[in-house]
């Protein structure tokens, strides 16, 4: 458990005092100590004091999806930006309108977990239209 791991040893006292809650949480769900700073460099933002609001949140939505731990550690991995989302406001809308366009509720996590990056784009400017172009061209036609 968490209390047994010993904090990730940080380059200053400053930054570790602000990094250790959210350290704490990425190593519960599996982090390697080796990892954390990765995530961490990649968007520095997410690692403030706040981790209610930073961290989280955007954990407690992955993972009510149905993502397992491996699927949320390679989401946080590859798109660490997704902690700067507000799981209401940017999140919850693509995933709602992934199962507008069809894609079931067994299929978003998975979706998810292979694309993360869909996380990061807005529906009405990227994917209404991506998709839009697709079924202009036939994609998708019998």
């Amino acid at each position: 458990g968490l209390a047994c791991r010993p904090r990730l040893a940080l380059q200053s006292s400053s930054s570790e005092a602000a990094l250790s809650p959210a350290t704490e949480h990425l190593l519960s769900i599996g982090f390697s100590e080796g990892q954390v700073p990765k995530v961490a460099s990649r968007f520095k933002q997410a690692f403030n004091p706040d981790v209610e609001r930073s961290v989280k949140p955007v954990l407690k939505w992955l993972f009510s999806l149905g993502l397992s731990d491996l699927q949320v550690q390679k989401v946080v991995s590859s798109h660490s930006r997704i902690f700067g989302y507000s799981p209401d406001e940017h999140l919850t809308p693509i995933v709602q309108w992934l199962a507008a366009v069809g894609i079931g509720d067994d299929q978003i996590a998975k979706v998810i977990a292979r694309f993360p990056a869909l996380l990061s784009y807005s529906v009405e400017a990227k994917l209404k239209p991506t998709v839009q172009w697709l079924l202009d061209i036939g994609v998708g036609e019998a």
